[in-house]
Order: C-alpha cells, then structure tokens, then sequence
C-alpha cells in the first residue's frame, strides 16, 4: 500500500495562500501601519485563508479526479464557463508568479551589489520557474516539500529575524 501524501491538506492550502500573499515583500508596505498590520493579517487568515483552504479540500473531496478548479466550475456551472475561469487562472498565474520570481531575485541580487544586471535577473527568473514548473509536474508530494522549504524560509525565519532584531532595538532605547 503506498502511505506517501498525495493530497493537499487544509494546512498546506493555508501556507500556499500565505507564500504567495504574505511574504517580505509586503513587510515594507505594512510598516508604515505598526503593530495594527498583523491584527489585519490574522483578520485576513481566518476570514479569507482558512475559509478557502476548507472550501478547496471539501471539493476535493467531493471530486477526488484530477483538474482542480476545471472540474469545480464544470460541475457547477457547465463546460464553457469551466474554460473561461482556467484560462483566466492560467493567466493571472503566467503574469503572478514570473514577476514575484523577478522581484525575489532583483532584491537578492541588490543585497550582493549587483546591480542592473538584467540578464542575470531574467535568467534566474526563468530557470526558477521551469524548475517550479517540474516539480509540480511530479507531484503533489514534491510540492509540499518546496511549500514547507520556502514557508519558513522565506516567511517565518525572517520574521523572526525582524522581530528580534525590533526587540534588540527597543531594549537598546531606540524607541518603536
């Protein structure tokens, strides 16, 4: 019998909705909002993450064949209306993820000092995306793992990093 994972859970769902919506790079915008911008965020987890994390495994469940959000809408609202909400998916994906892979590499790099390099930038940006593309070709498994690398990564660590170092700030008189 094969006991490895290869469904999305209601926690994974959630972590994918905070990678892409929640991340450092909305730190720099929340900033100005204080302490207030992470009772906003929590606001946000269990009115819209949660909520949708729970809708996306009911219907899962209640479809379990492969096709996600095409069958979804066929089954409820028929064939043609399926096929205009994926490619409108697919589109907002092709423009999404390519520029939030451009402004992770654009600001890693200005962190090394190399700055316009262009090339460098596009071509991390499209070697990142193929790669992200085969691994979810592989398989839900394989994605899982990159969610669970790049949640605390990308998320959680910094933000404690941030947080330490505000407390190290405030300690040192500098005040909030």
């Amino acid at each position: 019998m094969n006991n490895k994972k290869t469904f999305l859970s209601i926690k994974d769902i959630v972590f994918m909705n905070i990678i892409s919506i929640v991340s450092l790079r909305q730190v720099l915008n929340a900033a100005p909002y204080g302490a207030s911008q992470v009772i906003l965020w929590c606001i946000a987890a269990f009115c819209f993450f949660i909520p949708l994390a729970m809708v996306c495994c009911e219907l899962c469940i209640k479809y379990p064949v492969n096709g996600g959000i095409f069958i979804w809408v066929k089954e409820a609202f028929g064939i043609k209306t399926a096929w205009v909400v994926s490619v409108y998916y697919l589109m907002s994906c092709i423009v999404f993820f390519p520029m939030l892979l451009f402004f992770a590499f654009n600001s890693f790099f200005n962190l090394l000092q190399v700055e316009n390099n262009h090339f460098l930038i596009m071509l991390c940006g499209i070697i990142s995306f193929c790669a992200f593309t085969y691994f979810n070709i592989l398989g839900i498994r394989y994605v899982n793992i990159l969610n669970k690398i790049f949640i605390y990564l990308g998320i959680f660590i910094p933000i404690l990093i941030l947080c330490f170092l505000a407390l190290v700030q405030i300690s040192m008189g500098g005040g909030y």
